[in-house]
């Protein structure tokens, strides 16, 4: 006769994990092949009895993990691209990225399946110490990440001038932009942003900064242009470059100058002459 089932063992590679009176269970997965197996307790006239275990499942297991973030450092104000790669993140357009208030991440972009990048932003109020994240995939499995570190403000990297500090509309010159604090990331050319009206043509690195050629559109903004330096992993900022308006701009209408004293007298000569002219009589 059947008897009554008390509860289930379940064992991973022999060794019992759990006892459960239910159906179903959750179970603790280790790194690489493991064999469960489950086992009925039964209530018998002579006691409670363990039954035969059931035929193996064998797993095959790999642990997500984030083994780099790159970089692992910022500066408090500062926007910078981080790198999260590791093993087995089997990652898609769904992970999310979470985290404290003091960084705002965006733009998640995914490398491949087992590296993505995103935009971080760090807040100014941001106290130096460590900040925990953690990328969250679209099963809602939480994937720790190494952790970030908010530095002091001392040693900031930024655009520390720009030589020279002013450019006249519909000009062509080459300013150079020095940096602080900060040598320029070899893994992209840098690219140069100077506002709306300000075309980039040519960047070369030279000492501490950059020489940048730039051209000045005729109708580009008068006044001060912030000037961002992006080297692919951090976008410096700190200075600005100062638009002016053209000089010996060309007039093509009346000119309203103050004329010759000669020319009135030689208008007005002419005048008379004509008058006098007109007023002979007839014969």
């Amino acid at each position: 006769m059947p008897y009554p089932i008390r509860e289930f063992e379940v064992r991973r590679d022999g060794v019992r994990l759990l006892r459960t009176s239910a159906v179903e269970a959750v179970v603790p997965l280790i790194e690489g092949l493991q064999n469960f197996t489950v086992a009925a307790k039964y209530d018998t006239t002579r006691g409670a009895m363990v039954g035969d275990a059931s035929v193996p499942l064998t797993v095959i297991a790999t642990i997500p993990e984030v083994q780099v973030l790159s970089p692992s450092s910022g500066w408090p104000g500062e926007q910078l691209r981080l790198d999260f790669s590791g093993q087995d993140l089997y990652l898609t357009s769904d992970v999310s990225i979470v985290g404290p208030e003091d960084i705002a991440l965006s733009e998640v972009t995914i490398i491949d399946a087992h590296h993505l990048r995103a935009v971080a932003a760090i807040s100014e109020d941001a106290e130096p110490g460590p900040l925990v994240l953690s990328l969250v995939r679209i099963d809602g499995e939480e994937i720790p990440v190494p952790t970030f570190q908010v530095l002091p403000t001392d040693g900031m990297p930024r655009v520390h001038s720009v030589h020279p500090a002013t450019a006249r509309q519909g000009a062509r010159t080459t300013v150079f932009v020095e940096l602080d604090g900060h040598p320029l990331s070899r893994r992209h050319p840098p690219t140069v942003s100077m506002g709306e009206g300000v075309w980039i043509e040519g960047i070369r690195a030279r000492g501490s900064g950059i020489d940048v050629d730039i051209v000045i559109a005729p109708a580009a903004p008068l006044g001060m242009h912030a000037v961002e330096v992006d080297d692919g992993t951090r976008v410096l900022t700190g200075s600005s470059i100062k638009i002016t308006d053209q000089i010996n701009k060309t007039n093509t209408g009346c000119s309203a100058g103050r004329r010759p004293q000669g020319w009135a007298k030689t208008w007005l000569m002419l005048l008379l002459g004509a008058l006098c002219f007109r007023r002979q009589p007839t014969r």
